[in-house]
């Protein structure tokens, strides 16, 4: 994977991840439908929380549904 996008919830708990490769296409994504993969890059682990996100949720969003 060229790069990882997560969402990550008030506990540092990771709900949604998206993964991309270096042309961009999206080759991991968990869970969700359809799913790209069994099992989560960041299952069980906790990040921590943060007080500023890389992306606004509404862009997260999109790049989910996309």
């Amino acid at each position: 994977m060229q790069s990882i996008l997560t969402e990550v919830d008030e506990e540092g708990s990771v709900t949604r991840e998206l993964g991309f490769d270096a042309g961009g296409k999206l080759i991991h994504r968990h869970p969700g439908e359809p799913a790209l993969t069994e099992n989560g890059v960041f299952d069980l682990v906790k990040v921590g929380p943060f007080s500023r996100t890389e992306m606004e949720p509404e862009e997260f969003d999109r790049l989910w549904v996309a």
